[in-house]
C-alpha cells in the first residue's frame, strides 16, 4: 500500500491524494471489522 500512495504522490505531487486514498483504505477495513463484530452473536 505504501507504494502505491508513495507512486501517486510522485505522479501528482499532491500529498493529499494519498491522505485521501490512506483514509479510505483505513474506513473500508474499520467498517468491515464493525460488520463482523455485529453479524456476530
Amino acid at each position: 500500500m505504501g507504494a502505491v500512495l508513495a507512486y501517486l504522490y510522485n505522479r501528482t505531487k499532491n500529498i493529499k491524494v494519498s491522505i485521501v486514498l490512506h483514509f479510505l483504505n483505513n474506513l473500508y477495513a474499520m467498517l468491515g471489522m464493525v460488520t463482523l463484530l455485529m453479524t456476530q452473536h
